[in-house]
């Protein structure tokens, strides 16, 4: 399981494991993660984006418009047109928002590039 393979490759989890769940056995195996699970996951690798192209997207001049320094506005309905078109591009939004970028994040940076 991924979680464990970052405690194992993290010194100071793995010493914690190790004194806490073999030798001294105070916790289980899933007491022991779940009681650091915001660590390991700080400490997981981020999901591998999937490469989506965006060159099929049409977008309006209102659309381009907005994506000035002030951020990108996307309507829900606007969203719902472009993931229709383009679903591998909802999986990296939904992988990514809101835990690691805004949605206007996200968007500035889609319409960016």
């Amino acid at each position: 399981e991924s979680r464990m393979q970052v405690v194992l490759n993290s010194p100071e989890l793995r010493a914690r494991y190790s004194y806490l769940v073999k030798e001294k056995q105070a916790m289980t195996h899933a007491e022991f993660l779940r009681a650091h699970g915001q660590q390991i996951a700080l400490l997981q690798p981020l999901p591998q984006a999937p490469e989506v192209s965006v060159a099929a997207l049409q977008t309006s001049r209102a659309m381009a418009a907005r994506v000035g320094g002030t951020g990108v506005s996307v309507s829900e309905q606007e969203a719902a047109n472009i993931f229709r078109e383009l679903p591998e591009l909802q999986k990296l939004y939904l992988s990514v928002v809101p835990s690691l970028l805004t949605a206007t994040a996200f968007w500035e940076r889609c319409f960016s590039t």
